[in-house]
């Protein structure tokens, strides 16, 4: 029997790594199996016993480095493997292990997560011809108590953050830097519609606005990302932070399961929600390290944030400011929602305070029209040249602003 903390730990941790790659680390320390080389990791066979208990085959063709924990709040089984070639399984979305993420996770990492119907621990997990058996029992029945000790580490994962993104370089003179945020990404794919991805959607119109705002001569661009790849929210804000970027757009679609919305919308950070409708759109996005298997990182001390605070509502009336611009920008071209276009909540990357900071909607996945529109590249580019418009607007209108605070 386990103490009480280790059970409330909500599960086991085994790292287990093959011969062939004795001391691999989820950093990406050995080199991944390339993609050409192997076949994709499946998952071939879940069962789940009436009294709890699951067992879970991954057929893995090649010997590789891998990991399997369970963590809580939701109960989700994680299972990393050190190879970039991994087949989603299909799972019945109200069974008693769902789907909930598969993709990369960092450069040579691929993860899989599994929902759980319980809180349940690693009873034992095994790499043994071919096949990856992963066990679980009912928590604090058995399980690895040591093992308990070592909870998933954020910190391998949270290395060469200049793998990531853009490498940031001094901003050439008469440019505003722009950090651009392709939300979610590799393991984490966002809102779904069919096969069509949020993530995917994201990063599409990332890169094409990146184009076009270089092309102005007047803007440079840094992208947290640029390829299919999962990033930490915080780690979002913190490179933009270390790219001294004026200004930090996060790029996202968005879906509705009841009810018919359509049209792009623009939220700024606040600690209040502007309507019932933000709050929970917010709280679904600050989810993501959650979805992705992480637990995500700890808030900040009352010290930090009461200086955070200070900072605050200057930086806030200036990504308002911005804000506005691209609402009336976006309303006379492609369209934004008809009740409130102009939203607020509390979402994690917006949080820095020193920087303005938007999250753009681009339109929602659940609506067959907007679903055309952010897939057509014509539309993209039209949305692109609206912001430009609203982002020149606003340069110089910041630029007033700053001199006033600094008399």
């Amino acid at each position: 029997m386990f103490p009480p903390r280790a059970r409330q730990l909500g599960g086991a941790l085994l790292f287990a790594l093959a011969a062939a790659l004795p001391g691999a680390d989820p950093a990406g320390a050995a080199d991944p199996v390339p993609v050409s080389e192997t076949r994709p990791v499946r998952l071939d066979v879940v069962e789940a016993s009436p009294w709890g208990a699951h067992h879970v085959e991954l057929v893995v063709p090649q010997p590789l480095a891998w990991r399997a924990f369970v963590v809580d709040a939701p109960p989700r089984l994680v299972v990393d493997l050190h190879t970039e070639a991994l087949d989603a399984p299909d799972l019945d979305p109200d069974g008693a292990l769902r789907l909930l993420g598969a993709g990369r996770l960092a450069s040579g990492w691929s993860r899989l997560v599994l929902g759980l119907d319980r809180l349940l621990t690693v009873d034992r997990a095994v790499l043994s011809d071919g096949t990856l058996s992963i066990d679980l029992a009912p928590a604090g029945r058995r399980g690895f108590e040591a093992a308990v000790r070592l909870a998933p580490g954020r910190e391998a994962l949270a290395r060469g953050a200049a793998d990531r993104g853009d490498t940031a370089t001094a901003a050439r003179p008469g440019r505003m830097r722009i950090v651009l945020d392709p939300g979610h990404g590799g393991v984490d794919p966002g809102a779904m519609r069919g096969a069509v991805m949020e993530k995917d959607i994201a990063l599409a119109f990332g890169l094409e606005l990146r184009a076009l705002l270089e092309a102005t001569g007047r803007y440079d661009v840094v992208m947290t990302r640029t390829d299919d790849r999962f990033l930490l929210l915080d780690d979002r804000v913190a490179l933009a932070r270390a790219a001294d970027a004026a200004l930090f757009l996060s790029l996202h679609a968005n879906t509705v399961t009841q009810g018919q919305a359509s049209g792009a919308a623009i939220y700024v950070p606040s600690r209040i929600a502007s309507d019932p409708a933000s709050a929970r759109v917010a709280l679904l996005e600050n989810r993501s390290d959650q979805r992705a298997g992480l637990p995500g990182k700890a808030e900040q001390d009352d010290v930090t944030l009461t200086l955070f605070d200070m900072a605050r509502p200057a930086t806030e009336a200036r990504a308002r400011m911005a804000a506005q611009r691209m609402v009336t920008a976006l309303s006379g071209s492609t369209g934004v929602i008809r009740s409130r276009p102009l939203r607020a909540a509390d979402f994690r990357v917006l949080r820095a305070p020193d920087m303005p900071s938007l999250l753009l909607e681009l339109g929602f996945l659940s609506d067959p029209g907007d679903l055309a529109k952010m897939q057509s590249a014509e539309w993209r580019a039209e949305v692109g040249r609206a912001l430009i418009r609203a982002l020149d607007e606003w340069r110089e209108a910041d630029e007033d602003f700053l001199a006033l605070m600094r008399r």
